[in-house]
């Protein structure tokens, strides 16, 4: 199994982009990640910021043959 910090688009049967998550994390938890220019590896430290202070963030545990096993 492999963890990851992208939403799942239940409807799509598909990830997220990246940018797509950090705005709506901005929306739910009032930050600004999104707004940044340099996005490399930002939706990793808007998750451990938000897990640090108990708000919203997303996790989609995969099967090892990629298929989504629970999404929270």
């Amino acid at each position: 199994m492999k963890l990851t910090l992208i939403r799942w688009n239940l409807p799509y049967k598909e990830f997220h982009k990246e940018h797509v998550c950090l705005a709506r994390l901005d929306r739910y938890n009032k930050t600004r990640y999104s707004r940044r220019k340099k996005q490399e590896g930002l939706l990793e430290l808007a998750s451990r910021e938000a897990h640090e202070r108990q708000a919203v963030y997303f996790a989609t545990i995969l099967n090892d043959d990629g298929s989504p096993y629970c999404a929270m």
